[in-house]
């Protein structure tokens, strides 16, 4: 979004006057395609089979959908806790749009000044939001899947810490920055990955990845592990995956594959000279 944005610019003066064809575009982009499978959920898929497991699982998602069809329409679906069955997976869907409208908000509120301070304070605050989740709620640190959350999708951890759209705000004030950053060093031709640390640090990715995922399995426990660490883990634990992420990217628009790791063995990964991503 920020890279998109910040090439526009360079024809197209990106004001206030300029939001709402950003908003009705992507609303465009995305509704009509949204909105056929919400009503084809609401109307026809009960007629798809028939029995009791059916009669139990799916008829739940058609009354749902039927009741809160507008809030899905209108993106603000993963507020409404006692939509639990209609397209449960549409959550995602709802926060990005939520993220795409407050993030594009900030660019230019923050395009002539005051953008370090506001993207501070929003990171702060996004790793601060679930960690009050936490304490205020006595919540684990992420979603477990348990034999109890299979049987329904839906916890409050769930509902909480995972779907709601501020709780996902830190990835995406990670992902602003990167936007910045590939813009403003594509623009000035800085080489960032020129020093082999860079090469080193892009071999941990995965095994950076694999142990930030298995750092939650000390939550499967029998005994539940103190509050402050079900804070500590709830409020880094998507920033830290975010920085990861961030790091990739700028490597394959950067060609991290270009630079040598020794004299007779180059690191390989296909990238392209420009890319959009959402953040």
């Amino acid at each position: 979004m920020v890279y998109n944005l910040e090439v526009l610019s360079e024809n197209v003066p990106v004001t206030w006057s300029l939001l709402p064809n950003i908003f009705l575009y992507r609303l465009w982009r995305l509704t009509p395609v949204y909105f056929l499978m919400i009503l084809f959920t609401a109307t026809w898929l009960r007629y798809l089979g028939s029995g009791p497991l059916w009669k139990l699982y799916v008829m739940s998602v058609v009354s749902d959908c039927r009741q809160y069809w507008w809030a899905h329409i209108f993106y603000i679906n993963n507020y409404f806790p006692e939509d639990k069955a209609c397209a449960v997976h549409t959550w995602h869907l709802a926060a990005d749009m939520q993220l795409f409208v407050l993030g594009s908000i900030m660019y230019i509120a923050t395009k002539s000044k005051g953008r370090s301070l506001v993207i501070t304070l929003l990171l702060l605050f996004s790793m601060a939001a679930p960690a009050l989740h936490v304490w205020f709620q006595d919540l684990d640190a992420l979603v477990i899947f348990k034999p109890e959350f299979y049987r329904s999708f839906w916890n409050e951890t769930y509902r909480y810490l995972h779907v709601l759209g501020h709780n996902n705000l830190s990835c995406f004030i990670i992902g602003m920055v990167s936007g910045y950053f590939a813009y403003s060093w594509q623009k000035n031709r800085v080489e960032v990955f020129r020093h082999k640390i860079w090469q080193y640090l892009a071999w941990c990715v995965v095994p950076g990845v694999v142990g930030l995922i298995l750092t939650g399995s000390v939550f499967y426990t029998e005994t539940r592990l103190s509050l402050v660490i079900r804070m500590t883990y709830a409020a880094t634990h998507r920033a830290i995956l975010g920085v990861i992420t961030a790091f990739v990217i700028l490597g394959l628009v950067f060609k991290i594959e270009n630079y040598k790791l020794s004299g007779h063995c180059n690191f390989i990964v296909p990238g392209s000279n420009t890319a959009t991503f959402n953040g």
